[in-house]
């Protein structure tokens, strides 16, 4: 019984140094804390001003590259869609004169069947 009484206040004395041991940490832990927070204030209330007219000027260049970039292929469309209209329309005119000297061919075809069929009946007629 007395080892067991024994083992229990060591046991508990060892606990207790070990409690004290973590305030001792704890109250380090909340020291260390309260100095990031008030450094973490300072930096927030702090001003820092930065030079940007060089940043300025890049991102002027870099807009107008893009600008110089984007507008050839602009150009480009519009030169695209009006090439690919007067070929539609070169078309149609094709396709419509080759309709007309089609029925002009069919029509004198025709005539030169009547006239020969005309001339065809004046020889025998003749003989």
């Amino acid at each position: 019984m007395n080892k067991q009484r024994m083992n229990v206040q060591t046991i508990a004395e060892i606990l207790t140094e070990e409690l004290g041991k973590l305030e001792n940490y704890t109250e380090k832990i909340q020291h260390a804390s309260s100095r990031v927070e008030q450094a973490t204030e300072r930096l927030l209330k702090t001003e820092v001003k930065v030079n940007t007219s060089e940043l300025a000027q890049i991102e002027k260049n870099i807009v107008t590259t893009i600008k110089d970039t984007v507008h050839i292929p602009r150009w480009f469309a519009k030169a695209t869609l009006y090439t690919l209209i007067a070929c539609f329309v070169l078309t149609i005119v094709s396709c419509l004169t080759a309709g007309y000297y089609y029925n002009k061919e069919k029509a004198t075809e025709e005539r030169e069947i009547y006239w020969y069929e005309q001339y065809q009946k004046l020889k025998s007629s003749k003989k």
